[in-house]
This record gives C-alpha cells, sequence and structure tokens, in this order.
C-alpha cells in the first residue's frame, strides 16, 4: 500500500444497486474537476484508500463510487480507462454525500475509503485489478469522472515470474557547434535533461547522449551554476550509455547516398570522444531511427553494435505476438541475427496522460497484470524523457511495492531469455521501415568539400592548428538537426577558410632571364603571403627548355618571398618560356601559374654539330677555290712564259735569216 496522508473519517453512505444513478445523464461541465492525489495501489490488510483533489464544485457535489471487475489482462485493463457500462459485473456501489467531512485538512483534498467491513470480502474475492469508477456529481448530472485501479493479489494463473523493467532517457541536444566556429549550448535544457538522474541516483537510467555536447559542456564551462563537465561526468558515471555517434544523424540515409564511412567515422569517434570525455565506455545497444532497414543493421553492426532497441511499429514478428517482453532476434543484410529489445509504445500512451498521479498509477498496473500472466520471465523498457517527475516517482514506488516487479538497467534486459514463438523456436523479426531522406545533394557537397579540405590538409605543416576547426566544422554539418540551408552554411564556411588559407602565394615574373651557356640555373621567386609555411607541387614546362633534375618538385614556401633556381637546358638558342605552375601535393588545388622569359646564347650540341660540319664544308669550298685560283694563276704565268720563248726563239731565227 503507497504511504498516504492523515485523512479525516468520511460519511459513506452505502446505496444498493438498485439506486444506481443513469449513466445516460453525463454533462461536458466544467462546474468541476477530479483529480489523483494519492492512493491505495495493492489491496492489502487496511481498508482501500483514494485521495482526491476536487476543485470548482458547486455545493452539493457529492461522489457515486462504482467498484467492478476484475480486469484480468493488459487489454482488459486498457479498455477500462473509458467508462465501463452498466451491465459489467458490479462488485460495490457507494456514494460519499458530505465532502466536507471527507476533506483532508482545510484543502481541496479529499479521501475516499473502501468501506472494508461492508465490501472488504468483495474486493477481495477476485485478484486482477478492481475497476473503480468515482464520478463528480451535481443532483444527476456527471461532472466529471476518475477511474482508477486496484490491484488484488492471489495465487498467479502460472508460476509466479519477474517482469523486469529498464528505464532510459534521452538527454541528446540540439547541435551546439555553429557555423561560425563558436559553440552555443542550451544550458536550460541541459540541466532539465539531467535532473532525472541527478535526482534519483540509485536508480539505473540507459542515457543517450552525444558526444558532441560532452564536448561543448567542457568547452563552455558555465559560471552561472549550469552543469560543468565533472558534474556530468560523476552523475553519468554509475549510468548506462548507449552506442551513440558524436552528433544525431541518419545512419540510413547516409548510408543510401554511398556514404557509410562517415556514419562509422561518426560512431568511432562518439565513443573515443565519450570515453576520453566521461571516462567511461558505452553499451553497444543502438536505438534504431524508424528508416532503418536490414543494410542499416549491417553498417550499425560495423559501427560496434551488439543490440537494438526498435519500437513496436518498427517490427513484424514471426509468428506475431500481443505484448512482447523477451528480445527477438532481428535480420540484417547478410540475414544474421542481432538481439533486440521490442519497446511497447502502450505503456508511453499510458503514462502520457494530463493527471501524473493517475497516469502512473495505471502504468503501474498493466505491469502488474502483465507480470501475472508471463510465462517466462520478461522485460519492459520505459523511455521517461519526457514523463512527469511526479509520474516518475509514483512509477517507481508502484514497481518497489511489487514482487513480481524490478528495476533493472537496459543491459540485463537483453540478457532475457528469446521470446519465443508457438513452435518454441526462438522469433525472427523484420523491420518496417519508413522512408529514408534524400540527401544526396548534402553527399555531394560534402564529398566536395572534404576532398577540398583533405588538399589543403597536406600544404599546411602543422596540420593541426588551421585543420582540426574545419574538420570539426563538416563533421557537425551531418547532423539531423541542421536544416539543408544550415548544412551550406557549414560547408561554405569550411570553403571560405580553405581559399583564404591557400590566397597570396605568387609566382613572381620579373625581366627576361639570358642564359649564357646551354645548362645553367634559373632563379625563381615564389611569394607566401601566409602567415604559415605552405607545401607545394610545382610543375615546371617549356618547348624550348629542359629540366634534368626533373620537371615535377615539392617544395615549402616559407611565409614572404622564397628565391630557388631550377636546373635548364637549352634545346636551342633564342627566347623561350618557362610555366610555373603551383598546386597542392595532391594536384588537386591550383594555387598559382606564372612565366619566366628567357634568351638563350649558348649553342646547343646540335647546333654545334651543325655549325663545325658547315665550317667543315665552307673551309673546303674554299680551300679547294684557293687551290684552283692558284693553278689557273700558275697555268696562266706558265704559258705567258711559253710563248715569250717562242716569240724570242722566232726573233732570233728572222734575224740569223
Amino acid at each position: 500500500m503507497r504511504r498516504l496522508p492523515a485523512f479525516a473519517t468520511i460519511a459513506a453512505t452505502l446505496i444498493t444497486a438498485t439506486t444506481m444513478f443513469a449513466t445516460g445523464q453525463v454533462a461536458a461541465q466544467s462546474g468541476g474537476r477530479l483529480d489523483l492525489v494519492a492512493q491505495t495501489t495493492w489491496l492489502g490488510d487496511l481498508p482501500a484508500a483514494i485521495d482526491l483533489r476536487v476543485s470548482g464544485a458547486p455545493e452539493d457535489a457529492r461522489l457515486a463510487v462504482r467498484i467492478v471487475g476484475p480486469a484480468a489482462t493488459r487489454g482488459e485493463v486498457r479498455a477500462s480507462y473509458r467508462r465501463p457500462d452498466d451491465n459489467t459485473d458490479l462488485l460495490a456501489f457507494f456514494e460519499v454525500i458530505d465532502l466536507e467531512a471527507a476533506r483532508v485538512g482545510s484543502g481541496d483534498v479529499i479521501s475516499v475509503v473502501m468501506p472494508d467491513e461492508e465490501i472488504g470480502l468483495l474486493l477481495r474475492r477476485d485478484p486482477g485489478a478492481l475497476i473503480v469508477v468515482i464520478d463528480l456529481m451535481s443532483e444527476d448530472v456527471i461532472l466529471d469522472t476518475l477511474i482508477t485501479h486496484i490491484l488484488v493479489d492471489g495465487p498467479s494463473p502460472n508460476v509466479r515470474r519477474k517482469l523486469s523493467i529498464a528505464l532510459i532517457h534521452d538527454m541528446r541536444q540540439p547541435l551546439a557547434a555553429r557555423s561560425d566556429g563558436s559553440t552555443v549550448l542550451d544550458e536550460d535544457s541541459l540541466a532539465a535533461s539531467l535532473e532525472f538522474p541527478a535526482t534519483r541516483p540509485e536508480t539505473p537510467i540507459a542515457m543517450r547522449i552525444n558526444a558532441e555536447t560532452v564536448e561543448a559542456i567542457e568547452a563552455t564551462e558555465s559560471s552561472n551554476g549550469g552543469p560543468t563537465i565533472d558534474s556530468v561526468r560523476t552523475l553519468l558515471s554509475t549510468q548506462q550509455l548507449f552506442l551513440e555517434p558524436w552528433v544525431d544523424l541518419d545512419e540510413e540515409a547516409w548510408r543510401a547516398v554511398g556514404e557509410p564511412d562517415t556514419v562509422l567515422a561518426q560512431y568511432d569517434r562518439g565513443r573515443s570522444s565519450t570515453e576520453a570525455h566521461l571516462a567511461t565506455s558505452p553499451t553497444g545497444i543502438v536505438r534504431l531511427d524508424t528508416d532503418a532497414t536490414a543494410n542499416t543493421i549491417t553498417l550499425l553492426r560495423s559501427a560496434g553494435a551488439t543490440g537494438l532497441l526498435v519500437d513496436t511499429g518498427q517490427v513484424r514478428l514471426s509468428p506475431a505476438v500481443g505484448d512482447l517482453h523477451n528480445p527477438v532476434q532481428l535480420l540484417d543484410s547478410n540475414e544474421l541475427a542481432i538481439q533486440t529489445v521490442v519497446t511497447d509504445s502502450a505503456i508511453l500512451d499510458t503514462l502520457s496522460g494530463s493527471d501524473s498521479e493517475l497516469a502512473a498509477q495505471r502504468a503501474v498496473v498493466e505491469l502488474a497484470i502483465d507480470a501475472r500472466n508471463l510465462l517466462i520471465d520478461g522485460a519492459e523498457v520505459i523511455d521517461i524523457t519526457d514523463l512527469d517527475p511526479v509520474a516518475l516517482d509514483v512509477l517507481l514506488e508502484g514497481i518497489a511495492a511489487s514482487d513480481q516487479l524490478e528495476i533493472i538497467n537496459l543491459e540485463e534486459a537483453f540478457s532475457q531469455p528469446f521470446a519465443r514463438g508457438f513452435n518454441g523456436t526462438a522469433l525472427s523479426a523484420r523491420l518496417n521501415s519508413d522512408p529514408a531522406p534524400n540527401l544526396a545533394s548534402a553527399a555531394a557537397d560534402l564529398q566536395l568539400t572534404r576532398s577540398a579540405l583533405d588538399s589543403y590538409s597536406s600544404m599546411v605543416a602543422p596540420a593541426e592548428a588551421p585543420i582540426i576547426p574545419l574538420r570539426h566544422l563538416l563533421e557537425a554539418s551531418v547532423s539531423s538537426s541542421l536544416q539543408a540551408e544550415d548544412v551550406d552554411l557549414f560547408t561554405s564556411e569550411v570553403f571560405d577558410a580553405i581559399s583564404k588559407g591557400t590566397q597570396g602565394i605568387t609566382v613572381i615574373e620579373g625581366g627576361r632571364v639570358t642564359l649564357a651557356s646551354r645548362t645553367a640555373d634559373l632563379p625563381l621567386r615564389i611569394r607566401n603571403d601566409q602567415s604559415l609555411p605552405i607545401t607545394v607541387n610545382m610543375f615546371l614546362s617549356s618547348e624550348k627548355l629542359r629540366f634534368p633534375n626533373g620537371d615535377h618538385l615539392t617544395i615549402t614556401l616559407a611565409p614572404g618571398d622564397n628565391a630557388l633556381t631550377v636546373t635548364v637546358e637549352a634545346i636551342t638558342s633564342g627566347d623561350a618560356r618557362v610555366t610555373t605552375t603551383l598546386t597542392s601535393p595532391d594536384g588537386k588545388l591550383e594555387l598559382a601559374r606564372g612565366n619566366v622569359n628567357i634568351r638563350s646564347t649558348a649553342i646547343s650540341g646540335l647546333g654545334l654539330i651543325i655549325s663545325l660540319v658547315a665550317l667543315a664544308i665552307l673551309s673546303t669550298w674554299w680551300i679547294r677555290t684557293i687551290l684552283r685560283v692558284r693553278r689557273n694563276r700558275a697555268a696562266a704565268s706558265f704559258s705567258k712564259s711559253e710563248g715569250d720563248a717562242t716569240e724570242a726563239v722566232t726573233d732570233t731565227e728572222l734575224g740569223e735569216s
């Protein structure tokens, strides 16, 4: 029995069932309201009591109490939340006429005690959930109705089994990283999400938290009393953590557009960051998105998943079963099974009622009735993320009061025996998958930006200082909390940083350079206006020059002007041009291009040979010409001398004659 506040003696007037009011006269009025404050959950040795808050009721208001049932199954309990009709088996009926006499203290709480001496035997007759219908009435008009239950224990239809309850809490926060590099953490939201585990440190609660949030907590270190990394580390050190990526992302959507490595990298970083900042290792349990497929499961296995948590509507069971309290085998794309726990969303619907006390009492009743009907020990997983603190306290008290209910940690829920079908084999399940969003455009943008960042990273030494913040932005850009336009802001910021980091690298073009020898050192000047050394590839090309040491060099440019020389060899004399192209080391980013004009006065080897041959030919021609002229001159002189001699002989002969 739940501990109740002291209450005054009430005047309860027993009325026979034949004097029951007409239930058809139900008026939707705002003249009064009933809310549950506290009640007896389990019927014991003492009379059962129900404390109600009655507000806005007229002076002639009275309470009509009808007890029917009991409900023996969870379905019957849920059906009883709708007002039972007059044909339902009636165990007892009475009215509380004098509300003032039933008032607890001076407040608006009215305590209703079941008149145990008159109907106690009837209430204890059959085990199950007694349905208690309490109407706030004025004359014959029903102003408000409250339906609750009292549990009656008794011999279980089966061997008494345990129904274990595992609690999970989602404290993931919106992305703290901003595209401008700043970190903005919603400390109020974070503090609210930490309240449940902080106020209940002894209660095992499996937590969902992204490492990006943890890093943001450490980076901001609130000065106004907000959560600090030390307080969060202490709080979570006793709790189990889900296996989560660094930022929340849609695994199936990224896998479908050819980015499985992005998913794996996110989980790797999430795990390592969690271990580094919280000094604890996450479990291998992953909660699946509603668009997850068998391919997603295969991918998550590679990311370290050892167990999956899914909602009821996400799976098709073979054979079909009702309420499921044991793990099933979910098949991946390779037809390999992974242990999976299926949550029951119906319990969350029950717990989300507007009257927190009443909602939690109903949830306890559902769980207790389920436990009575178990064939084997089982477990139930309840998400308490949006649960009212009052409802959580009532739920925990109700579980603690039952010897068939207990709180366990999440990993223990996976250690329960497999659910089995009618043929005795372990239940296998397949996923019902929602359509995944189309991230093709985002993936293309990510690939292009990542390629540019990798190129820039190869240029900068050391790479950590300028590159790590950019990789941080790129990894944050896959967050599911970002809209398409927000993703563009992140990738554009990375591109802008790369553009700024590669500006001011220039090949300085000077005047014409004259080379006096066939092989010579060509001076070059390259300017680096960045504040960091930049490593580049330099490619040289020319139609009239060769580069004996190669036309491809990797150089590191210090900030400022850099003077260097390259060896060139002239193919021919005359004017030539050397084109210098600077790129990133992987060749994907062209940084600068410039020309150096050259005049070569040296004769090349081929030219020298041609000149020597020409000179030899010319020399031979001149020699032959000179010799011929000399011979001609000699012949002419000889002819003249011979003529003179002949003429002299003739003259002599004439004289003698």
